[in-house]
């Protein structure tokens, strides 16, 4: 029902984390445990419409498009929360922080 991956490049100590949730119903809950002592999220984008038939065409290119979701850059350590949307894919850019 759900899938997640990440990258990290230590070299600058950022990273991306993609959340797909594939329940045709359901919000799902992800309960992420941090590697590191703390982690400032830059920015959060989520894929998703309310009619998961909707679909892009050649007529009406942006009739599904990324939304940006505000994250207020605040630093989590430990554990972070994120609910995801039906059919949907979210992405957690981060910066890893000492």
């Amino acid at each position: 029902m759900s899938s997640t991956a990440v990258y990290y490049d230590s070299g600058s100590k950022c990273g991306t984390l993609f959340i797909i949730n594939r329940s045709v119903d359901r919000n799902m809950v992800f309960d992420i445990k941090l590697p590191f002592a703390g982690v400032r999220i830059s920015a959060v984008t989520e894929l998703f419409s309310a009619d998961p038939k909707q679909a892009n065409s050649g007529i009406d290119p942006a009739r599904t498009v990324p939304k940006s979701i505000a994250c207020g850059g605040g630093i989590y350590s430990g554990k972070m929360t994120v609910t995801s949307k039906p059919i949907s894919v979210v992405r957690i850019d981060f910066e890893a922080v000492d």
